[in-house]
């Protein structure tokens, strides 16, 4: 798993963004899937703050945690692999740690990959986004994107007219044993082997890759 950014500081308004597709070749990659909620430029009420993303997202080339300083306060799961490939979920962000460097010295390894976004899905095979706070957005029929694991595999899925809600139960229904919620509507995509799956929709200023 490889987290990507399309830019190494954290950033406010006019920041960069590119295709999915130019994540997945630009790492060497075979599949990704668009990250988490940011501010398009076609949305009005994000004049002055486009193409910014307040999650924590972790550029694995990088090595860099952009908006770190959200760590302890961003209300949202995150997905965490370390260089041992161990995958670890956190229910919020705090539960990650207040920094990278504390990540590693809590999890005797390198981080090489980190994305965070909310609600929370799905927590130790059990559906918890009804527990969590959702906006009356979420709880409408849209496209939508979701990210999840068990032991055996990653699972990225696309789906048409869900709820977030809906969401955890289809993440469930597939195997993931944690899930979490990505973006969706314009921003959703989905690649795979020189082919977009869903989308491409819009530019993105981050996303997830694998090799």
């Amino acid at each position: 798993m490889v987290t990507d950014t399309a830019y190494l500081n954290d950033c406010s308004n006019g920041c960069s963004a590119k295709s999915l597709a130019s994540y997945v070749q630009e790492n060497g990659a075979t599949y990704g899937i668009h990250g988490s909620y940011f501010c398009p430029p076609d949305y009005a009420d994000c004049a002055g703050r486009t193409n910014s993303f307040n999650s924590p997202v972790f550029n694995s080339a990088g090595d860099i945690m952009i908006n770190a300083d959200s760590l302890p306060y961003h209300a949202g799961p995150m997905i965490a692999v370390g260089a041992d490939g161990q995958y670890s979920y956190f229910h919020r962000t705090i539960d990650f740690g207040y920094s990278v460097a504390e990540f590693e010295a809590e999890h005797g390894t390198q981080l090489v990959a980190a994305i965070a976004n909310s609600p929370s899905l799905v927590e130790n095979d059990a559906v918890v986004v009804e527990s969590e706070s959702l906006d009356p957005t979420q709880r409408s029929a849209a496209l939508r994107g979701a990210m999840g694991y068990n032991n055996d595999y990653v699972f990225l899925v696309i789906a048409r007219s869900a709820s977030v809600i809906d969401m955890g139960y289809i993440m469930q229904s597939i195997g993931a044993d944690w899930a979490l919620n990505l973006d969706g509507g314009g921003s959703a995509a989905l690649y795979e082997n020189g082919n977009y799956m869903a989308g491409p929709g819009r530019l993105l200023p981050n996303a997830v890759v694998f090799k």
